[in-house]
């Protein structure tokens, strides 16, 4: 049986210069925050415009269907990342891995609005999204480039 050639992995870490690291595996660092994180910007492009999105994701090193690691995402089917990527299947992720917290602005003075401003808190994805800006510094973060593959409905790896 022949080995399964895996597809290179393609990251760069937040702390080197801009040129990306090639490699067949994921740093040890960046598997740790690929396990720890809970969201991460998919970035997805049609021919003209990018279009980034916060998603919620399943890391796994590996599946019975494929040895590489795997990054599991779900999203409407006539979704516009999903239109994209049926056109075009290649991806850029930026995980990050929180470690601090930076309280909201509240400016004493009246002429100034604080930041966020009060009635940007006033829903759950508004509150969401504020907890994840207010976080101010990382110990890492990576963008991990690569190609998405969208799963047969009904196939045996949609149901595993």
């Amino acid at each position: 049986m022949a080995e399964v050639q895996q597809p290179p992995l393609n990251w760069e870490a937040s702390a080197s210069a801009t040129h990306p690291q090639i490699s067949s595996t994921l740093p040890p660092e960046v598997e740790t925050c690929l396990k720890n994180a809970r969201f991460l910007h998919l970035a997805t492009c049609d021919a003209l415009y990018p279009h980034v999105s916060l998603m919620n994701y399943t890391y796994l090193p590996s599946t019975p269907y494929d040895p590489s690691p795997v990054i599991i995402m779900t999203t409407n089917p006539s979704s516009k990342k999903t239109l994209n990527l049926i056109n075009n299947p290649r991806v850029s992720l930026l995980v990050h891995d929180w470690v601090s917290h930076r309280p909201p602005t509240r400016v004493p003075d009246p002429t100034r609005e604080s930041s966020p401003p009060p009635q940007a808190t006033r829903s759950s994805l508004a509150s969401l999204l504020l907890n994840i800006n207010t976080s101010a510094l990382s110990s890492i973060s990576a963008t991990i480039n690569g190609t998405a593959r969208i799963i047969d409905k009904g196939s045996e790896e949609e149901a595993w």
